[in-house]
């Protein structure tokens, strides 16, 4: 099996690391979160949680962030299938 280009994999962990920080945050408060516990959640070691977000208000801004990215991309889903293609978009 071939393994997947580095960049891919390194986008795959800091997406994955921060999916692990939305699941604690809504466990445990904004109080619980910490570079153990999202490395426990997401199966990765507390190194790779330093290395893409150093601090713990660094960890929670960049998971607040995508969780909002996530959230724009279901609402604009949901828009599309309830308004059909957009104005002279083509069908």
């Amino acid at each position: 099996m071939m393994r997947a280009p580095r960049q891919a994999r390194a986008e795959e962990t800091r997406r994955n690391v921060l999916d692990a920080t939305l699941r604690v945050l809504a466990r445990v408060g904004p109080h619980g979160v910490t570079h153990r516990a999202v490395a426990a959640e997401a199966g990765a070691s507390v190194r790779a949680t330093t290395y893409y977000f150093a601090s713990r208000d660094e960890l929670l801004d960049a998971a607040l962030r995508h969780y909002a990215e996530l959230a724009i991309a279901r609402f604009d889903t949901i828009a599309v299938a309830l308004d059909g293609p957009a104005a002279g978009a083509p069908e």
